[in-house]
């Protein structure tokens, strides 16, 4: 949802991101904005008190984290900012070239989507390790059996080109799949390529990564929380 915030703040200052002192949703919003070469910057809330205080002051019927300002406008949810700044950009290759692709990016996120339901379910409860081993042989690596088959000999998901599904396949195997099996990439050598592929990206690569305190302090799904900042 995109709003007004009551800060009269000009078009020109830049975009700021307001997330939570940890990657989560956030992450892959950064890697974007990154990509994309958008001048912004991170504002991230270390507790409840300080969100609840600047969550009064965002003239949007739906407040949330994460959330994106520019200039008077608020864009709330991670998939509207997403669209946003690919639209922002100007980068619509991002969405996919031509129906196909697009449809197939569509497609892909929400394999990505259930993938990331069924992680989800495993950090949120505290299953032991037969019971987790379970859900990832029943519900995740079936999935990641379609996606495999689906970019083999593709340099990136649909093709030899970026799209946001890349940024979200990113997103749940390195901050989730990675945590619960640090080896389960090996059983999808088309994915693992994929995944290097958009590591080496020059926008990507150039992002350090550094864990934050905030995160260390929590136990939470965001075991390796970091976040994003630019190198000068």
């Amino acid at each position: 949802y995109m709003g007004n915030n009551i800060e009269n703040q000009m078009e020109n200052e830049g975009l700021i991101l307001g997330y939570w002192d940890l990657k989560g949703s956030a992450e892959t919003l950064r890697r974007l904005l990154e990509y994309t070469r958008q001048n912004y910057t991170n504002k991230f809330y270390k507790d409840r008190e300080a969100w609840l205080i600047d969550k009064q002051n965002l003239n949007t019927p739906f407040p949330n984290l994460p959330y994106l300002q520019d200039g008077t406008k608020i864009i709330c949810e991670s998939e509207a900012i997403a669209l946003y700044i690919i639209l922002k950009s100007d980068k619509k290759d991002l969405l996919g070239n031509g129906l196909e692709d697009m449809v197939n990016v569509s497609a892909v996120r929400g394999v990505i989507k259930d993938i990331q339901k069924d992680v989800f379910g495993i950090f949120g409860n505290t299953i032991d390790e037969a019971v987790k081993q379970k859900v990832l042989n029943d519900n995740v690596k079936p999935k990641l059996n379609n996606l495999e088959k689906f970019v083999t000999g593709k340099k990136h998901v649909v093709g030899d080109y970026v799209t946001v599904a890349d940024f979200f396949l990113y997103a749940i195997l390195d901050q989730f799949l990675k945590t619960l099996d640090d080896s389960i990439l090996h059983e999808y050598p088309n994915i693992e390529n994929v995944i290097k592929n958009f590591e080496e990206i020059p926008e990507i690569r150039a992002c350090l990564l550094y864990t934050s305190d905030a995160a260390d302090d929590l136990l939470c799904v965001d075991l390796g929380g970091r976040r994003i900042i630019k190198k000068k």
